[in-house]
């Protein structure tokens, strides 16, 4: 477990400038400019009790099981000892490493009420008081001795938050520098394992703990960490070389279909496109993972639209598809678990949602272990 401890307080940090990697908030340059629903889909929204933006944050966080059908794939391709070796040596310089490298975790939180979120509580500050608050909150969590990437899934306001535990990876010092000087000599501090206190920075509050190190050298075969990178680098082009674009099938039609309507806001398209990738999926057999996407993206839409009599059958063949395809204690499952949690929620059953979510945080903890 990683350890807890923090710089003296010194209060809030202030930086002028947040930057790539720690970019969090804001409509991005490339992302197409949110329009509004059909009028009748709205009308609809409002009679269930649901704004627009709640039903966009919702899906946004929960549009699909991430990588199951490549985990299941994965699974079956074989990489040999020899074929690592050989990957090692022909790419022997790309394992040297020139500067320190830095793992960052962050946990972000914004006053602005319509920046992008993901996280487990569905959790948002909508004004500079409670986003103060929340911050503050977050970091007695974090001295109260509360694992740093739970409290990032559950709470941070960064949109890829739930999935990655705010781990933002390696980076070199020198991509630092646009962070400002306050905020990279903080973090080039910190010992692995420390936490900084809260920073101010434009956009809201930050909280960053140094996750790992890397010294520059070369970095060796027998590293575990090389082993493995090499191990998936390896799957990744087996996994690409038989998959031929011609294989393009009609599920995948509906679901890129399904993915342009939400960019364009247009729910009810969505909602149509994301049926008839179901009805296609069925075609696959009741074991395949498209399925279980296909019925964890509907049910997640008929949640947020409050069809929850229709969404909860489907949360449970979701939740029944993962488990036997990658095992009870995969993270997929925790993250069905808590869909299916969630609209459980929202039925006053609070009980039931209860254990599910207590199951979830379980699978966690196990596979941080």
């Amino acid at each position: 477990m990683n350890r807890q401890t923090r710089l003296p307080r010194v209060g809030v940090l202030c930086v002028m400038l947040i930057t790539a990697p720690f970019i969090a908030w804001g409509q991005s340059a490339d992302s197409p400019k949110a329009r509004s629903a059909p009028e009748e889909f709205q009308a609809d929204l409002e009679r269930r009790g649901f704004s627009e933006q709640d039903l966009r944050k919702e899906i946004s966080q929960n549009l699909s099981i991430q990588n199951l059908e490549e985990n299941q794939v994965n699974g079956r391709i074989e990489v040999t000892d020899a074929e690592v070796s050989s990957f090692y040596e022909a790419n022997k310089e790309s394992f040297n490493i020139k500067e320190t490298q830095y793992r960052i975790g962050q946990i972000a939180v914004s006053p602005n009420p319509d920046a992008p979120f993901a996280n487990l509580k569905n959790d948002k500050a909508r004004n500079e008081d409670q986003a103060s608050k929340k911050i503050q909150l977050l970091a007695r969590k974090l001295e109260a001795g509360e694992e740093f990437q739970q409290v990032a899934r559950e709470y941070s306001e960064h949109p890829g938050a739930a999935q990655t535990g705010g781990d933002f990876g390696y980076h070199p010092a020198s991509a630092l520098d646009p962070l400002g000087p306050d905020l990279k000599i903080s973090l080039l501090a910190l010992e692995v394992g420390e936490i900084t206190p809260v920073i101010r920075v434009t956009d809201g509050y930050m909280i960053l703990k140094l996750l790992g190190k890397r010294e520059p050298g070369q970095r060796e075969l027998e590293d575990p960490e090389v082993q493995q990178s090499i191990r998936q680098e390896i799957r990744n082009r087996k996994l690409v070389a038989t998959q031929a674009p011609a294989q393009e099938n009609l599920w995948e039609t509906y679901m890129k279909a399904a993915t342009e309507a939400y960019q364009q806001a247009n729910y009810a398209e969505v909602e149509k496109q994301l049926s008839a990738a179901l009805q296609e999926a069925e075609k696959f057999g009741p074991e395949d993972p498209r399925l279980a996407t296909s019925l964890n993206n509907l049910a997640v839409l008929y949640n947020a639209q409050g069809k929850y009599v229709e969404a909860e059958p489907l949360h449970q063949r979701a939740l029944a598809i993962v488990e036997k395809a990658l095992g009870p204690e995969h993270p997929n499952v925790a993250e069905s678990l808590e869909n299916y949690a969630a609209l459980l929620h929202k039925m006053g059953r609070n009980d039931e949602a209860a254990r599910l979510e207590a199951r979830a945080q379980a699978i966690r903890e196990k596979n941080a272990q």
